[in-house]
């Protein structure tokens, strides 16, 4: 499904929708190590998905359009409560656990109006973080048609053309060529 207003801004748009739609998770936002160095808490609420978006491989289709095969990599933060009532502490895992399914069901072999049909190519997997947190991403491959750069044209009334101080052409009859 390719459209003339296809970009590589509006699909992030569509994407980080589909993922908003996952109740669970709390904040959303653009991938900017935003663990590494954590104060006392958080500015943002826990769980918290981050989305990265590289294009390891471009094709120029001519007319500044081009095919992106986008890698969105998508972060999941989440700090275990290890306040569980279970036995078996086993509750962060299941939830933690489901969030990351629940990333991999809305993401894995879907299509939109700005991205073709996106696969799983990495993940989950554990990415570096404080000792007290889980984060761990997956990495979907789709391609994105991006006609931002291209020129786009209006349907109007052309202007007639005229030469300025120069006397009109004249061609003589005699140098017409016929055909038989």
């Amino acid at each position: 499904k390719m459209n003339a207003n296809q970009s590589w801004a509006e699909a992030l748009k569509e994407i980080s929708a589909i993922i908003r739609l996952i109740p669970e998770i709390k904040y959303l936002d653009l991938w900017a190590e935003q663990t590494n160095d954590p104060s006392e808490q958080y500015p943002f609420p826990i769980p918290a998905a981050f989305i990265e978006i590289s294009t390891p491989k471009i094709d120029d289709l001519g007319q500044n359009i081009q095919d992106l095969e986008a890698h969105v990599k998508v972060y999941l933060l989440y700090i275990p409560v290890y306040d569980t009532h279970r036995e078996d502490n086993t509750y962060d895992l299941d939830v933690f656990g489901e969030l990351l399914k629940k990333i991999n069901v809305a993401l894995q072999g879907i299509s939109g109006q700005n991205f073709s049909t996106t696969t799983r190519i990495a993940g989950p997997s554990r990415e570096h973080a404080q000792p007290y947190e889980w984060l761990y991403s997956q990495t979907f491959k789709t391609i994105i048609r991006d006609y931002s750069a291209c020129r786009k044209y209006t349907e109007g009334q052309g202007n007639e053309l005229t030469m300025q101080n120069q006397a009109p052409i004249e061609i003589p009859l005699d140098n017409m060529y016929s055909i038989p």
